[in-house]
């Protein structure tokens, strides 16, 4: 339902507060990584929480931000948390597409590249999920805080 909401909010506001939106997420994520903040929510908070992760992701992309604690609290682990975050990333983007579409803003073109991204959300969660078992915990590290940063420059340049 927050992914729905999301995608009726993000056709409705204007795109510059979407960036800005995307550009604080993105620095958030780069405050995570970098300086140590943790967020850890009590289990209880596993549906408002979802809720708002669907918002955030159909309204910025940021909503991994959110979720990955969330199942985290709620006790998932290695494969499982990995499989969640995949069918979860999954169902938001089919969401949000929802919303889109019922905005007036999804044509047939972006629809079929939407459904094309939710296939490819789920393989990447897989093969990220096989390449990370090979990693050194060093090396996971440093790739993490690659990825946030290199988003939070593409935000920063309006890629993102």
């Amino acid at each position: 339902p927050g992914a729905v909401l999301g995608g009726l909010v993000a056709v409705a506001v204007p795109e510059p507060l979407l960036r800005a939106a995307l550009v604080l997420l993105a620095c958030a994520a780069v405050a995570k990584v970098l300086g140590g903040w943790t967020f850890t929510p009590p289990p209880g908070a596993l549906v408002p929480g979802g809720a708002l992760s669907g918002f955030v992701t159909a309204t910025s992309g940021g909503g991994g931000l959110v979720a990955g604690p969330l199942w985290l609290a709620s006790g998932l682990t290695g494969r499982s948390y990995a499989g969640t975050g995949a069918v979860g990333g999954i169902v938001v983007h089919l969401c949000r597409l929802g919303g889109y579409g019922a905005g007036g803003v999804l044509q047939r073109d972006a629809l079929l590249m939407g459904l094309v991204g939710a296939v490819c959300i789920a393989g990447g969660n897989l093969i990220g999920e096989r390449v990370r078992r090979r990693l050194s915990r060093r090396a996971i590290s440093r790739l993490e805080v690659g990825v946030v940063v290199t988003c939070l420059a593409l935000a920063l340049v309006g890629l993102g």
